[in-house]
């Protein structure tokens, strides 16, 4: 502690910088209303003040309450080699043995003004461990007023046509959006035109197509002051010319085709085993003209299965691995249908049951029966209607609700007794044509538990 302070500078004017502790990550650094003192020492033996320093300046203002970090000014023009914060008992004198809660010492390192911000990442009475962050990191507050977030607006030329357009912002010290980041919205009178309000620390950003996980983006591209219209690879001031206008990239896909009459929009969510998969409830489909109950869409070509649904109902989860394109009737087709091929009866959906490696399940004359509820709720009451056929067993579901699930049931040939059950099958994940195997039983009726009452 002997030696000249800032205070005690004799050499003019001093340029004061400021030192960062961010405590974001110990919750509980504030209980208790601590006195958090700042020291600092430089390499010529000065310091900022006589140990322990100085009391330290809140980031969100004077008092402690809500804040995350804190600073003390420290002399520019010299180099810091060292610093000291301490939390102290506010009941008694800081910086002595009696009163300090915790020490957080940081010696021995290059300091660079560049990065004047310790993150504390642990705290334990004298022990402390941290990592240096930017300047701008400091300034991410997890839980800022709206009010005091400052936006700048940002445009998009949406160059590869997709259905939605996000903006992801973040920098380099620990600001981010989280992905896909803030929703764009179309620009009228501009056609491919999207924008959006971006937080002003984001340094840089990608533009994707809106989805959380295997999204189409951009690469990482830098923000560039004065400059918020993004096309043509580049950072513009403005939009572009009439003649300058770029265009949209039409992008590989396949081209789908889905009847029905009964909803009023139709949409189609597909997805992979990869795990690429669109956002629900998926693409908006279009209207065939000329084609009565006809929708197409475009979709990725990555993708192997598709549900089809108006935002609330929904079919089967159906598979792509046939060669048609045209779907009705619940199957792929080559090519529109002549019109009486259709069955205009909604979305009628058969669960076939194939019994192939449990053929013990219809022995004694048993017969499978399968149980079925709706998304409303609603259902075809325990233990179900008897399927028809045999080996391969067939069940036609309501048209007009939305399956949610089923299990299949093993019971008596005279419908009084049941002997075993599956377990719950989901249409979307398991599908609608099940091999039935040992490992789906889970339930084995003692004989006391078989009657249908």
């Amino acid at each position: 502690d002997i030696g000249k302070t800032d205070q005690d500078n004799e050499e003019g004017e001093v340029t004061y910088g400021e030192l960062y502790l961010n405590y974001v990550d110990i919750p509980w650094f504030n209980e208790g209303s601590p006195v958090v003192m700042g020291y600092v020492w430089y390499t010529d033996g000065t310091m900022n003040a006589s140990y322990p320093g100085v009391k330290v300046t809140y980031l969100g203002g004077e008092t402690i309450d809500n804040n995350y970090a804190c600073y003390v000014e420290y002399n520019a023009n010299k180099t810091i080699e060292g610093f000291i914060f301490t939390r102290n008992d506010p009941t008694k004198e800081a910086g002595t043995d009696a009163a300090i809660w915790n020490k957080i010492e940081v010696k021995d390192f290059v300091f660079y003004k560049e990065c004047p911000s310790y993150r504390l990442t642990s705290l334990e009475g004298y022990g402390a461990e941290g990592v240096w962050e930017s300047e701008a990191a400091v300034y991410h507050l997890p839980d800022v007023p709206e009010e005091e977030i400052e936006y700048v607006s940002v445009y998009y030329f949406n160059v590869y046509g997709w259905d939605k357009v996000s903006v992801h912002g973040w920098n380099d010290g620990g600001f981010q959006t989280e992905w896909p980041g803030v929703a764009m919205t179309a620009v009228n009178g501009k056609d491919g035109w999207y924008t959006a309000k971006m937080d002003r620390r984001a340094t840089s950003v990608i533009f994707n197509n809106g989805v959380k996980e295997n999204a189409s983006q951009t690469d990482d591209i830098a923000m560039v002051a004065g400059s918020a219209y993004y096309y043509d690879n580049a950072w513009h001031s403005d939009y572009p010319a009439a003649e300058d206008e770029p265009e949209v990239i039409e992008q590989e896909g396949i081209v789908i085709f889905y009847y029905n009459k009964t909803w009023e929009s139709v949409n189609v969510h597909s997805w992979n085993d990869d795990g690429f998969t669109t956002s629900w409830p998926g693409i908006a489909m279009t209207a065939v003209d000329g084609k009565d109950g006809w929708y197409t869409a475009k979709i990725d070509e990555r993708s192997q299965y598709v549900i089809f649904n108006d935002g609330t109902s929904q079919s089967a989860k159906i598979d792509m691995s046939d060669s048609g394109r045209y779907y009705y009737n619940n199957e792929w087709n080559a090519d529109y249908p002549s019109s009486e091929a259709i069955v205009d009866n909604g979305e009628a959906v058969t669960i076939k049951l194939d019994v192939s490696n449990v053929t013990w399940f219809t022995n004694d004359a048993c017969v499978p029966y399968i149980y079925v509820w709706y998304t409303d709720k609603t259902d075809n009451k325990y233990p179900g209607e008897a399927m028809s056929g045999a080996k391969e067993y067939t069940y036609t579901v309501d048209a007009n609700k939305t399956l949610e699930g089923f299990l299949f049931v093993r019971v008596s040939a005279d419908g009084k007794k049941r002997y075993n059950q599956t377990k719950d099958f989901d249409p979307v994940n398991d599908g609608l044509t099940i091999d039935l195997s040992e490992s789906d039983i889970t339930k084995y009726y003692s004989e006391s538990e078989q009657s249908i009452g």
